[in-house]
């Protein structure tokens, strides 16, 4: 079924258009209504024809991925890092591309020390938005906490064969 959903039509032109930061709580808020309001309306309107069916599950995705998605960025707000990571992981079950999602579970893994995860999360998300300033700023940080890990484990290191 999710390989139909990926070959249907892409969302309306409106909801494409407009940038989601742009937009206030109240209008995302709104878009999210509206989005429901679609459809509920496909669904109502769709009887057993299937291309209305999956125009209505369109719509619900959308709507679902942009609720956990703020949900994600919200958490990270109050440094809920494990929230951050599960409302992600929801959304890239929905939409396994979604640059957003990819840097903010980047973000929380680096924020949870598991760099090995944050590289994988904040790698990918570059590949797919090569000009974000805030993905790059993350990755930053993390080639620094790297360099950090590992001149400490040199000192640890260091002289631990001269003791034996």
């Amino acid at each position: 079924m999710e390989k139909n959903m990926k070959s249907a039509a892409s969302p309306t032109p409106s909801a494409a258009t407009v940038k989601p930061a742009a937009l206030s709580v109240s209008e995302k808020l709104a878009k999210g209504k509206a989005l429901k309001e679609q459809g509920n309306a496909e669904y109502r309107a769709a009887g057993s024809d299937e291309e209305r069916i999956r125009a209505a599950m369109r719509h619900y995705y959308s709507s679902l991925v942009a609720c956990y998605n703020n949900l994600a960025a919200c958490s990270a707000r109050l440094a809920r890092w494990d929230r951050v990571v599960a409302n992600a992981d929801q959304v890239l079950k929905r939409a396994p591309g979604n640059a957003k999602a990819l840097f903010r579970r980047g973000q929380a893994h680096l924020a949870l020390n598991d760099l090995a995860k944050a590289e994988r999360d904040l790698t990918q998300a570059a590949a797919l938005a090569p000009a974000d300033v805030g993905i790059k700023a993350e990755l930053a940080k993390l080639r620094k906490r790297e360099k950090e890990y590992e001149t400490k484990q040199k000192k640890e290191w260091a002289g631990l064969f001269d003791r034996m």
